[in-house]
């Protein structure tokens, strides 16, 4: 059962290995946004 040559240990690091790099895409993307959005409101330039 299964694919060939992948074990079942092999496919829960497979599947937590893609849902960590989903959290990463998020958390990074959302860390951007944050950024873009603070750095482009008015009166915070001078005050970094």
């Amino acid at each position: 059962m299964g694919p060939k040559g992948l074990g079942m240990r092999d496919f829960w690091l497979y599947v937590w290995l893609r849902r960590a790099a989903l959290i990463a895409a998020h958390v990074s993307g959302l860390a951007l946004t944050l950024i873009i959005s603070v750095l482009s409101r008015p009166g915070t330039s001078d005050s970094l």
